[in-house]
């Protein structure tokens, strides 16, 4: 047994010891007729696939054993009777006996990545050896010894595989296909004369990719693919997908740039998790929402509404979705140098780094913000564009106002502190506010503050503002600060049943209203002095 570090003068002894037939057959694999030395050699080593069907000069596979990495072997048709050789590929996955003599498969055994086994019209009879391949999919034994009790049998031991004796007339179904269809399929497997087997390769595999091929206006060839994982068809002609029902194992759809309109024949696909929709007329994400393994999503330029999408995205965080490429593009390109890099900082880019697509719509739906300390931003504009944004820290960055905030009614954090905002009577609509800061700047009346009802915490401090009136209808408050500030009149927020700290040192309050407030209060903190 030898491996890929073979040394030069052990493959020169392989080499010589090798019958003549399976010379050939090597160096048509590697398709050379270059000079035989040492680097051709170790190509041939490491072979991954081999075809020899139809070839009756071979007896033997001993040769097979220096090919560890053998993934694929073709005997059918040959004059093989015995697996000896290949009882150490360990990673075989897919192994064709068909019209072969081979009874014994006792080589087989333990090889765990199996995947596919063709034995039709050999004379295997007993299939244990294979109960140890937990990967098989599929094995195609017409006309063999094979019982219908022992592949019974088989199937307790190795339940997700399936023992098939009769197969759909393949022939027909390849006789009935576009010459497009048998184009693109013989390019994928690599033939052009095509048979019984190859058929069955071809219903057996697990991508397909016809994308940039008008000719393509039907997937109804590929309805039987029960095994198809991935399915490319944009660019192409199709105007529905209705072949693809009932594909469980469906993972990757790409229907991009096509007259598709309906996706109902994928729904319930649960393990679809990328799927591509991009400048077709579909115009709902309802069977979207059930695909529990979606990672990506591409609905750009679709008749879906940008309202549905939004709310699918807030619903959905972990989902990557595409729709507003060129628009976010264009909001990106026309951004100030200190715009984006303050941007690239807060997706942990390098500032030579280009943003893609992808990158571009993960930081418009960013929940979380952090520009403090970041003096040249100048205005909030570039925020407007902003879907999904729940916490903004502005702390210290020399913004001058707030009002480009109103329309992102998402929010529920700001810390502005130590900026030369003077209003924030603009904020109102944002109603979703939990925790709000504006300490040391210019602001003198928080009249808006009412209206936020979900408001837990607020900080005044080191501000303009003279009256807590406003602060005494927000009901649910949890902590207040205004130190530092000429108010004088804590009367406001004696009801104010939530509070649990509160925090008015060096104001104009007297002592002998803290005091009150405290025996009122005996639940909540005060830090005064």
């Amino acid at each position: 047994m030898y491996s890929t570090d073979i040394s030069e003068s052990e493959i020169n002894q392989w080499w010589s010891k090798i019958p003549d037939e399976w010379k050939i057959v090597f160096l048509d694999e590697v398709g050379s007729d270059a000079k035989l030395d040492y680097s051709l050699l170790k190509r041939i080593a490491n072979i991954d696939k081999i075809d020899i069907s139809n070839n009756k000069n071979i007896q033997s596979l001993k040769p097979l054993e220096t090919l560890i990495n053998l993934k694929e072997i073709n005997l059918a048709h040959t004059q093989i009777t015995s697996l000896k050789g290949i009882q150490d590929l360990k990673f075989l996955e897919v192994v064709d006996i068909s019209d072969t003599d081979v009874a014994d498969i006792d080589e087989l055994t333990g090889m765990e990545n199996l995947r596919l086994m063709f034995v039709q019209n050999s004379l295997v009879s007993d299939l244990s050896p294979l109960e140890a391949s937990k990967d098989l999919q599929k094995i195609y034994c017409d006309n063999t010894p094979i019982s219908p009790q022992e592949a019974t049998r088989f199937n307790k031991v190795v339940p997700n595989c399936k023992v098939i004796f009769d197969r759909v007339n393949l022939a027909d179904w390849w006789g009935n296909l576009s010459i497009e269809w048998k184009k693109m399929l013989s390019r994928i497997i690599g033939k052009t004369k095509m048979e019984r087997n190859d058929l069955l390769k071809i219903q057996n595999l697990q991508a397909i990719n016809v994308s940039d091929d008008k000719s393509i206006t039907s997937l109804d060839p590929i309805r039987d693919f029960e095994d198809l994982k991935e399915i490319k068809a944009s660019n192409t002609g199709i105007v529905n997908i209705q072949a693809l029902s009932g594909m469980e194992n469906l993972e990757v759809v790409d229907i991009s740039y096509t007259q598709v309109s309906d996706l109902s024949p994928i729904a319930g696909l649960d393990n679809i998790s990328k799927l591509n929709f991009e400048k077709t007329r579909v115009n709902s994400l309802d069977v979207v929402k059930g695909f529990d393994k979606l990672t990506y999503l591409n609905c750009e330029e679709t008749d879906i509404p940008e309202s549905e999408i939004e709310k699918f995205i807030s619903n959905n965080p972990k989902i990557q979705v595409i729709y507003k490429a060129i628009p976010f593009t264009i909001w990106w390109i026309n951004l100030s140098q200190e715009w984006q890099s303050a941007f690239k900082d807060a997706l942990k880019m390098n500032a030579n780094d280009v943003l893609t697509v992808e990158q571009l719509h993960d930081l418009v739906f960013k929940k979380e913000l952090d520009l403090s300390n970041k003096p040249q931003l100048g205005s909030l504009e570039p925020l407007r564009i902003f879907k999904d944004l729940r916490k903004l820290n502005i702390k210290n960055s020399r913004i001058p106002s707030l009002n480009p905030l109103k329309e992102i009614t998402s929010l529920e954090w700001i810390d502005a502190s130590q900026n030369p905002i003077s209003s924030i009577e603009e904020l109102e609509p944002l109603k979703n506010l939990k925790y709000f800061n504006i300490e040391f700047t210019q602001v003198d009346d928080v009249s808006v503050v009412s209206y936020w009802q979900e408001l837990k915490e607020l900080k005044i401090s080191a501000t303009y503002v003279r009256s807590l009136k406003p602060v005494g209808r927000i009901v649910y408050l949890e902590k207040v600060e205004f130190y530092n500030t000429d108010i004088k009149d804590i009367g406001p927020v004696l009801g104010l049943n939530y509070l649990k700290k509160l925090v008015c040192y060096n104001t104009k309050i007297s002592k002998k209203d803290i005091e009150t407030f405290k025996n009122l209060n005996e639940g909540c903190e005060v830090v005064y002095y």
